[in-house]
């Protein structure tokens, strides 16, 4: 994950697009550049082994923190590992914080492990 270049939690995904090695991605730079199927234990792997990855930030038009994304995207033990590792519930992105994500993707769930 040398490629996230980080600075302050954030991470340049223009940057991190380029340089991916596609063949051998972690599960969270598949989670950000393929937007596919999340797989929750190799995420919980990988925010055991570096925790600042529940707290990173990047620039889009929409989410943009994991906390968000998976908020938006109905994943809820994905949510509740990031709040177990102290990920930024209060974050703001182009969709609001995750709550608003969660509550415009229509998410009871998570709309109430947020609260």
């Amino acid at each position: 994950m040398d490629i996230l270049r980080l600075t302050d939690a954030s991470i340049d995904l223009e940057g991190m697009y380029k340089n991916a090695d596609w063949d051998n991605l972690s599960e969270f730079e598949n989670i950000l550049l393929t937007h596919s199927d999340w797989d929750p234990v190799r995420l919980f792997e990988e925010i055991q082994a570096n925790p600042i990855l529940a707290k990173l930030t990047w620039k889009a038009e929409g989410c943009t923190t994991l906390l968000q994304l998976a908020a938006h995207d109905g994943k809820y033990s994905i949510c509740e590992l990031l709040c177990n590792s102290n990920a930024d519930v209060d974050s703001k992105g182009g969709y609001g914080t995750p709550l608003n994500c969660a509550v415009w993707s229509g998410n009871v769930a998570i709309v109430k492990l947020l609260l």
